[in-house]
């Protein structure tokens, strides 16, 4: 209870500050005059302990220099010789997981927009050969930043296809991709830029200090808009759930198709049936009769006796049984849907008849001829 009752009494306000003496024990400005500032444009997806650890090997300095992580962001590279450090900061832009590192050269009073600059070379592409001179690139330079110096020599030969400069680039301003350009003659180029050992930036707003997934730059929709667009989504939906339903009420062609065969499988069986009664009862006339005794008696080589008393047709010579069998076969075919239907199987059925009718006389005619001569002889 005392421990709370004195965490109540005390009042910030009346702490007063902890004031630094002077004397040089206290000061480090000797040792940081031969240093490097620096801060992650990105830092929730870099890490200091590895770029602390890390750059020394990787600038292959290893003893000459030594690196302090100030906070989450801010970092300092304290180096044994000013050659050293200058080679770093001629190299142009590091990075650290991908994302752009911000370093300079440390100031005793830094201004405010320290830290806020990178030193960045850029290629400018697609230069109207007419104006290919250094003043021209330096004014299409100026648009992404201050320039530093252009990597250009007119009295030699260039071998790519594009020229370096450096320029001063503001980390809060987005990078640009390309820059229209008007000639006197009134026509427009475009020039584009790429940027060197930059590998990560917002493809959203196109700056170097977030990804696309936390940029506050989104656009944001209003809520009527988002109304709508909402309201066309559940339309959507309902389109897509009724067009699903009617595919499950709709019959699927493989049904269909076993419907058409259970159908025609049926018709099959009474055609058959049909077919086997027309030829019973046909053989029951009496044109049939000299036929089969021709033919059987006609029929006197060794060979096809067998054959042909197989393939005889059994003959009835009672007519009550005929007509029970024309009776029976007006009941099968009565299962047809109308009496066109029988008409027309009835119909084919007589056409066949007759046909078998004229080509038995015919065999039985040739048979006769065969007899005949075979007497003769």
């Amino acid at each position: 209870m005392d421990l709370d009752k004195a965490i109540q009494d005390l009042s910030i306000s009346d702490d007063k500050p902890l004031v630094l003496s002077n004397l040089p024990k206290y000061c480090s400005t000797e040792r940081n005059s031969c240093s490097i500032m620096g801060r992650f444009l990105n830092p929730e997806a870099q890490r200091m302990s590895n770029w602390i650890l890390d750059m020394p090997r990787i600038w292959r300095l290893y003893n000459r220099v030594r690196g302090v992580a100030l906070s989450k962001d801010r970092f300092q590279f304290i180096f044994k010789s000013e050659e050293d450090l200058d080679g770093i900061l001629k190299i142009g832009v590091w990075t650290q997981d991908d994302w752009c590192v911000v370093m300079e050269k440390w100031l005793e009073n830094p201004p405010p927009d320290y830290l806020m600059f990178l030193p960045i070379w850029v290629r400018l592409r697609n230069l109207p050969v007419n104006y290919y001179t250094k003043d021209t690139i330096e004014d299409i330079a100026a648009c992404v930043g201050k320039v530093l110096q252009v990597a250009l020599d007119l009295e030699k030969s260039q071998v790519q296809d594009y020229v370096r400069v450096q320029v001063l680039l503001n980390v809060s301003n987005p990078l640009r991709n390309s820059k229209e350009v008007q000639l006197p003659t009134g026509e427009i180029v475009i020039i584009s830029f790429d940027y060197e050992r930059v590998r990560k930036r917002c493809f959203n707003c196109q700056r170097l200090s977030h990804d696309k997934t936390r940029c506050p730059f989104k656009l944001s929709t209003s809520p009527k808009v988002s109304s709508v667009v909402s309201e066309e989504k559940l339309k959507e939906k309902e389109v897509i759930n009724k067009d699903f339903h009617m595919q499950l009420s709709t019959p699927s062609p493989m049904k269909f198709m076993a419907d058409a065969m259970k159908k025609y499988g049926d018709s099959k069986v009474v055609s058959n049936s049909l077919e086997e009664n027309f030829e019973e009862d046909l053989s029951d006339l009496e044109l049939f009769v000299g036929f089969k005794t021709g033919s059987c008696e006609a029929s006197s080589s060794a060979n096809g006796n067998k054959k042909d008393a197989a393939s005889k047709v059994k003959t009835s010579w009672q007519r009550n049984s005929k007509s029970a069998k024309e009776l029976l076969m007006k009941e099968k075919v009565s299962n047809f849907d109308s009496k066109e239907k029988f008409d027309r199987v009835f119909k084919r059925k007589a056409q066949f008849a007759d046909t078998e009718v004229s080509k038995g006389m015919d065999l039985h005619g040739e048979e006769q001829g065969m007899t005949i001569g075979f007497n003769a002889n």
